[in-house]
């Protein structure tokens, strides 16, 4: 029996869930870690060559229009101590003032457990889907608005991350 395996994936669309959302505006805000999670394939993921990755939550705080807003970032390379995923998070270790001297797991439990807070840019840029193609090499295209314009999000800049006071 043929395994299927998806050929493209896009997250949902949230002006389908929520008609009435928006991005936040790019600026410097003030954010705090709600929850840091290692997902660990399942075996037979794994044994397809899926890595772990972390999925992170963090929530504006100290803003007049945008407190308690949510926003996510998925640390998609964890295991290349070269990844700019790994040094974003070791950036946020040291904004935050929790030392990344435990395991990854430790870590994620220590931080999640304290809530620090930090500074950080959050831009708003075009957004990709990743598509693959018939010969199996995926690459990423732009997100499109029903009228063309290209679909924006938000995103967290931790290179230019600082500590919150």
């Amino acid at each position: 029996m043929a395994e299927a395996y998806a050929t493209s994936f896009e997250y949902p669309d949230i002006k389908q869930v929520d008609p009435e959302y928006s991005n936040i505006e790019g600026d410097i805000y003030t954010l705090r870690v709600m929850k840091l999670t290692l997902v660990e394939p399942d075996i037979d993921k794994a044994a397809a060559g899926k890595k772990p990755y972390v999925l992170g939550q963090f929530a504006v705080t100290r803003h007049a229009k945008h407190s308690a807003r949510r926003l996510s970032k998925f640390f998609n390379n964890v295991i290349d101590p070269a990844s700019r995923d790994l040094k974003d998070l070791a950036k946020l270790a040291k904004v935050t003032g929790v030392p990344f001297n435990t395991t990854l797991p430790e870590w994620l439990t220590q931080v999640t457990q304290e809530q620090p807070e930090f500074k950080a840019p959050v831009l708003l840029e075009p957004q990709y889907a990743n598509v693959k193609a018939a010969d199996g090499i995926w690459s990423k295209v732009p997100k499109l608005e029903d009228n063309g314009d290209a679909t924006m999000g938000n995103r967290i800049d931790f290179r230019n991350a600082q500590p919150a006071n």
